[in-house]
């Protein structure tokens, strides 16, 4: 009786220790609206940087609502970029200045969106790209000069993005 009450406490501790010694590392939720000059953007993504987890990636919705949401993100705050010009149906100039101001992470993550958006037969030809497009200041592709920052909560955050000119 002794040794099955000790494994029994053994197994106890142990679901004990391990099951609440975890915390999730990601625990937050964002979702909010982009909006350029007022109106709401019809495509691109928010892009939100951590200092030390890495950068996470949220769709703006391609149906003219301008909203985003994206989870699993690290709580504290976060620099945030935000991208369009990989939906420029014509990239000649604007595309050359952009991947200048852009820092790594969002030229490489605009490429592999074009590559995904081909492969998966989303739209690519111009007309469908200059219905989604819209072109923002260079500065908010970049998360040094976006001026953007959030400081996100475990659970739901909202957070609406105003860019201006």
């Amino acid at each position: 009786m002794f040794k099955f009450r000790l494994g029994l406490s053994a197994a106890f501790l142990t679901v004990l220790v391990v099951g609440c010694g975890t915390e999730n590392p990601v625990p937050a939720k964002v979702r909010g609206v982009v909006r350029y000059n007022g109106k709401p953007l019809h495509g691109g993504n928010v892009i939100f940087h951590s200092s030390d987890k890495g950068s996470y990636n949220a769709t703006i919705a391609q149906d003219g609502s301008g909203s985003y949401e994206a989870v699993d993100l690290p709580t504290g705050e976060l620099q945030v970029s935000v991208v369009t010009e990989f939906l420029n149906p014509n990239p000649k100039g604007g595309s050359a200045k952009f991947a200048k101001a852009a820092s790594k992470i969002d030229a490489e993550y605009a490429a592999g969106m074009t590559k995904m958006k081909a492969a998966a037969g989303a739209p690519v030809s111009s007309a469908e790209l200059a219905a989604r497009y819209t072109k923002i200041p260079d500065k908010y592709g970049n998360k040094d000069t976006s001026g953007l920052v959030v400081t996100l909560e475990r659970g739901k955050n909202e957070f609406d993005f105003d860019l201006k000119d």
